[in-house]
C-alpha cells in the first residue's frame, strides 16, 4: 500500500513537472516569436539608392575632380585654385549669339565691366563623334550688385535637336582660366537622346 502511495506521488510529481516544463517551453516560444516579430517591425528597411545615370561623363584631367551631377548636368573642380566648370542640358531652343549677348548684358547690368579675352575652339566628345563649339572667355572686374565676381568667366552654347547644352567656367584668378580647357576636353556627352544641330 505504501508502495502504491509512493508510486502515485512520483506520478503526480512527474506529471506536474511535465506540465511546468511545457508551460516554460510555451512561454519561451511565445517570447522568441514575439521578439523576432518586434525586431522585424523595428529594424530599418534597407532602401536601395538609385544610381544617377548622367548624360555626361568626366574622363579626368590633371588637377580636376568631378563634382556634383544629375541626369542633365555635371560639374568639375580645379584642386590647386578655385576654378570650376559645368555643363548642362536644357530644354528649349536658343540662338548662340543672342544667349551670349544676354549673359554679358546681365553682368554689365549688375555693375561689372566685361571684356572678351579669347574665343577657344573646343570639342566635346560623344559616342557619335566629336561636337565642335566655341568657348567665349571674358575678364570680369568691378564690384557689382553681387559683390566681387569671378575675375575670369567663360560660356558656350551648343544647340541640339531637342534643347541645348550650356557650358560655363569660372576662375577667381584670370591666369588660371586656361586650365579649364583641359577639364572641358575631359567631358563626354551621351547623344543617344539628342542630336547636335550643325
Amino acid at each position: 500500500m505504501k508502495h502504491k502511495q509512493n508510486r502515485s506521488k512520483v506520478n503526480h510529481y512527474t506529471v506536474s513537472g511535465l506540465v511546468v516544463l511545457v508551460i516554460i517551453l510555451a512561454t519561451a516560444g511565445v517570447f522568441v516569436l514575439g521578439r523576432s516579430h518586434t525586431e522585424a517591425a523595428t529594424s530599418p528597411v534597407k532602401k536601395s539608392v538609385p544610381t544617377v545615370i548622367s548624360q555626361f561623363a568626366f574622363n579626368g584631367a590633371k588637377g580636376w575632380t568631378q563634382g556634383p551631377k544629375n541626369n542633365t548636368s555635371m560639374a568639375a573642380f580645379y584642386t590647386p585654385s578655385d576654378c570650376f566648370v559645368s555643363i548642362q542640358r536644357n530644354t528649349g531652343t536658343i540662338d548662340v549669339d543672342t544667349e551670349l549677348q544676354k549673359t554679358i548684358a546681365l553682368l554689365a547690368g549688375n555693375g561689372y565691366t566685361v571684356t572678351q579675352s579669347a574665343v577657344q575652339p573646343m570639342m566635346l566628345a560623344s559616342k557619335s563623334g566629336n561636337i565642335q563649339y566655341q568657348l567665349h572667355q571674358y575678364a570680369v572686374s568691378g564690384n557689382g550688385s553681387g559683390g566681387q565676381s569671378y575675375a575670369a568667366q567663360e560660356y558656350a552654347f551648343i544647340p541640339l535637336s531637342n534643347g541645348y547644352l550650356k557650358v560655363e567656367g569660372y576662375c577667381t584668378i584670370s591666369t588660371n582660366l586656361p586650365a579649364t580647357v583641359n577639364a572641358l576636353d575631359a567631358y563626354e556627352f551621351d547623344t543617344s537622346k539628342a542630336t547636335v544641330i550643325k
